[in-house]
C-alpha cells in the first residue's frame, strides 16, 4: 500500500516545450506594437543579443 505522506524525491522542474513558430509569432506581435520608425531597430538589437548569448555559451562549453 502506498504511503500518501511520502511523495518520493522531488522531481526536477520540467522545461516547457517552446516552439519556434510560437516564439516568432510573439516577436512579430511585439515588434508590430512598436512605433513604425523603431520596428527595424528592435530585430537588429534582438539578433545581436542572441548572437552574444550563443557566443558566450560556446565559450563556456569549451571551458568545461
Amino acid at each position: 500500500m502506498a504511503n500518501r505522506d511520502y511523495a518520493g524525491p522531488p522531481k526536477a522542474p520540467r522545461t516547457p516545450k517552446v516552439r519556434v513558430g510560437g516564439v516568432v509569432d510573439q516577436v512579430v506581435a511585439l515588434v508590430g506594437a512598436l512605433p513604425v520608425d523603431r520596428r527595424l531597430e528592435a530585430p537588429h538589437r534582438t539578433q545581436r543579443r542572441v548572437m552574444d548569448q550563443v557566443v558566450e555559451a560556446q565559450i563556456d562549453q569549451h571551458r568545461s
